[in-house]
């Protein structure tokens, strides 16, 4: 597209924005194509600067188009419509009497939000027709809240009469000629155009808009990607220091807690097994006062004594009187001192880790 073409396309959307009063007014106005539709006829009006010029008229047959003087009609009406910009120029359908039906309805205020989806939805319950087989439009005329209410004109079509229209504009970039309700003679027109016109082509033009707008897009989504990065980048050194700093605290904390269970271990270990003072004093609490002890080893629960006697052979019946000792055993055989005549014995027993009082 060259800039001339840019220019008087861009000026033909600025223009279509006005209102009717102030498009008439604007210098060079669009052109616009008025389809006045009959049953079997389609009379195509050029309308430039509030005037109407005729360019031609199509009839068909039986629901085809005609042969011979008609199919001639025909082939001169699409020349005509060949000079035609079709990216500047508008359309409007205008069903002919009884070609379409106009109606006007009242519709909960919410539904205002999402209006197209519903009236088509309603189509069928206010008019002959169902949103498959009709096109319809609609001006909202006033929102009444404190009633909740919303009011409409519609119009609706049967899909093949505009259709068989809209076919010989097939090529055509179609956009329906904007609404004006302040003018009077639009109440009877149809500018609703099918959803299979509408997104129609721009050309060239529409590809670098769109590649504009994936450009638009990429950098507003790349912008924040980049900086994050880039602070992902500036803050790597101190996470590898927090992650030294933080193996370290694992370490010492690893350390601790082999510490505290050894320390555990030795507690169980101490209280688990009578002291040694303990133990001593139950041996004197049950041996006689005729025995004496001349050693005593006492390793893993395991007590070893040594000593003489009057009657060695008593002393185990004695020990294992106590609730302290069990297991008690001589570990050698008791001999006698010539000397002093007393007997001298060894003796084992396994002391118990819990003894549950005498």
């Amino acid at each position: 597209m060259s800039v001339a073409a840019f220019f008087r396309w861009w000026t033909a959307e600025l223009a279509g924005l006005l209102p009717a009063a102030l498009r008439g007014a604007s210098g060079r106005a669009a052109n616009a194509l008025l389809l006045s539709i009959d049953k079997d006829r389609i009379a195509v009006q050029r309308v430039r600067r509030g005037a109407s010029k005729p360019l031609g008229t199509v009839t068909r047959r039986g629901g085809a188009e005609a042969s011979g003087g008609d199919s001639d009609a025909e082939t001169r009406l699409r020349a005509r419509l060949s000079v035609l910009d079709p990216r500047t120029t508008r359309i409007a359908i205008e069903p002919g009497p009884g070609m379409a039906l106009f109606k006007t309805l009242r519709l909960p205020l919410a539904a205002a939000e999402e209006l197209h989806q519903v009236v088509g939805f309603q189509l069928h319950r206010e008019t002959p027709f169902t949103a498959e087989h009709a096109y319809y439009d609609y001006r909202v005329l006033r929102r009444d809240r404190r009633a909740g209410q919303i009011e409409i004109d519609l119009w609706v079509m049967p899909r093949r009469i505009a259709d068989w229209a809209l076919s010989f504009l097939e090529d055509w970039d179609l956009r329906q000629i904007p609404a004006d309700d302040r003018d009077p003679q639009a109440r009877g027109r149809f500018h609703f155009l099918p959803a299979a016109y509408r997104g129609a082509r721009r050309g060239r033009l529409n590809a670098v808009l769109l590649f504009a707008n994936a450009l638009l897009i990429a950098a507003v989504v790349a912008v924040p990607l980049h900086r994050q990065q880039t602070r992902i980048e500036s803050l790597r050194p101190k996470l590898e220091q927090m992650r030294r700093v933080a193996s370290e605290a694992a370490a010492v904390r690893d350390r601790a807690d082999a510490t505290a269970r050894e320390l555990a271990r030795l507690a169980a270990h101490k209280t688990g097994r009578p002291a040694t003072i303990t133990v001593i004093e139950e041996l004197a609490r049950v041996l006689p006062d005729s025995t004496w002890l001349s050693r005593l080893d006492l390793r893993d629960g395991k007590l070893t004594i040594y000593g003489s006697s009057q009657s060695a052979s008593a002393l185990v019946a004695l020990i294992e009187g106590s609730k302290m000792f069990k297991a008690v055993s001589s570990v050698a055989p008791v001999t006698r001192d010539a000397a002093t005549g007393r007997e001298l014995f060894r003796l084992s027993a396994q002391v118990d880790a819990a003894p549950k009082g005498n």
